[in-house]
């Protein structure tokens, strides 16, 4: 009985996610949704990706960065498992020890993700410094005869 009712909530959570997906979108009659588009993607774009140029530094910053809010977002949802652990152990002891674990092991990987995120913006921060000093060098005048 418990199955069907699982299997019931499921899928109509599921249809309910899908129709929500399908809703009619809104029609523009004039400029078409390419002009609307343009627009906010104009708007929300950074300066330095507007021109299509930027430097190593922030390609890498970018990189950097995304590849630490995953981390970050997978610890998360790591320790939420461990939560889920704790909350489904029903009293037992090594089942509470485990969830412990997980959820100790999930702070501590949040704790290394931060530092890690502290270090790579100092870093990378003070190497885009650098190179924008020896990009706007001025140049040495050759002297007078």
């Amino acid at each position: 009985m418990r199955f069907f009712t699982t299997t019931w909530a499921l899928l109509a959570s599921c249809s309910l996610a899908l129709s929500a997906g399908l809703a009619p979108l809104p029609v523009f009659a004039q400029g078409g949704l390419g002009g609307v588009l343009k627009g906010g993607l104009d708007k929300a774009a950074p300066a330095e990706l507007k021109g299509g140029e930027t430097d190593p530094a922030t390609i890498l910053g970018n990189i950097v960065a995304a590849l630490i809010g995953f981390v970050g977002a997978l610890l998360f949802f790591y320790m939420l498992y461990g939560g889920y652990l704790w909350m489904t152990a029903g009293g037992a002891k090594e089942k509470v020890q485990s969830a412990q674990l997980v959820i100790k092991n999930a702070i501590i990987g949040i704790v290394i993700v931060a530092l890690s995120y502290a270090i790579a913006n100092f870093v990378i921060g003070n190497l885009a410094n650098v190179t924008k000093k020896t990009q706007t060098a001025p140049e040495q005048q050759a002297p007078k005869s």
